[in-house]
């Protein structure tokens, strides 16, 4: 699949990350997942193009990171989550290994909506609670 899937992100128009922070409002958003095989993921972006951009760094659309979640010493975020409580807490540090950032994260969830508030720190302290 990787390579069917690569091939259908090209058939995308492009945005750098400029435009991305320019144009996107990702902070505070409604989330919706779905579970998909890998033929519906490709037949579903047959249906994309034409209203969305792909994010491409240097010439690459596919990127990798790294999340390590931080909870409480009894599971409070964890246990929030897995009993749908409405309004809940997930605080994590994401590092975006092509590009060597990485930014601590809190996230709470109020009503079905979404607040993402980062800050960027030293990529060598991913995983870690710092000041």
């Amino acid at each position: 699949m990787k390579l069917a899937l690569k091939n259908k992100l090209f058939s995308f128009p492009s945005i750098d990350l400029v435009g991305l922070n320019a144009s996107a409002s990702y902070l505070k958003r409604k989330d919706r997942k779905f579970l998909l095989t890998e033929k519906q993921l490709l037949e579903f972006l047959d249906e994309l193009p034409e209203m969305y951009e792909i994010l491409e760094i240097d010439k690459k659309r596919i990127f990798s990171y790294d999340n390590v979640y931080m909870d409480t010493d009894d599971y409070l975020f964890y246990n929030q989550h897995e009993n749908k409580v409405k309004s809940r807490t997930k605080v994590r540090t994401r590092f975006y290994q092509d590009s060597k950032l990485a930014f601590f994260e809190y996230k709470q969830k109020e009503d079905g909506v979404t607040k993402k508030y980062r800050y960027q720190f030293p990529f060598l302290e991913h995983g870690t609670m710092t000041k």
